[in-house]
């Protein structure tokens, strides 16, 4: 059941029955729970983290947080929030530490919402609907820059970073 020759990257979904792919073209979600691809959802690029459902996905679009989700054969792009671009160079959202919890009611994300603050850690709920991104509380030097990485598996407890010139610092946040 070919899917493309020229693969760049790919994901499953969380329980299995979806697959998320990359190649040369764009980026696609298809089922395949019943043995063979169903036909391509064309989703955005940026949308490569999976929720616990499998049938969400955030991740950076056009330097932005957003959610996409899955209906039948179409996919709707919601924007989360806006975040400031820091420079040309450095990332105003860091597509790597975005992570849902267990049950996917909220996610973590690390990044800059406003020119005047620093690169920090969020948490925002999904559920009932999308909230306000809320900073990772944190005992950090006002200097430091704060990113959440992950979620524990009970989906309670977050691990965190803060660094700064002196050095990093991890620590669980509930």
């Amino acid at each position: 059941h070919p899917l493309t020759t020229k693969l760049k990257s790919f994901s499953w979904a969380p329980l299995g029955g979806k697959l998320r792919y990359s190649d040369n073209v764009g980026s696609y979600v298809v089922d395949v729970t019943q043995g063979k691809p169903s036909a391509q959802v064309e989703v955005d690029d940026g949308a490569t983290v999976w929720a616990p459902n499998g049938y969400q996905l955030a991740g950076v679009t056009s330097g932005d947080l957003a959610l996409t989700t899955l209906r039948g054969d179409e996919a709707s792009l919601e924007l989360l929030t806006t975040v400031h671009q820091v420079s040309d160079t450095l990332p105003a959202l860091d597509a790597g530490y975005i992570s849902f919890n267990k049950s996917g009611s909220k996610l973590t994300f690390s990044g800059q919402l406003a020119e005047d603050e620093s690169f920090t850690g969020y948490t925002l709920a999904l559920k009932p609907s999308p909230g306000v991104p809320v900073p990772v509380p944190s005992d950090a030097p006002d200097d430091a820059e704060t990113s959440c990485r992950s979620w524990s598996p009970a989906g309670k407890l977050l691990l965190c970073l803060y660094n700064n010139a002196a050095g990093n610092q991890w620590f669980v946040v509930d």
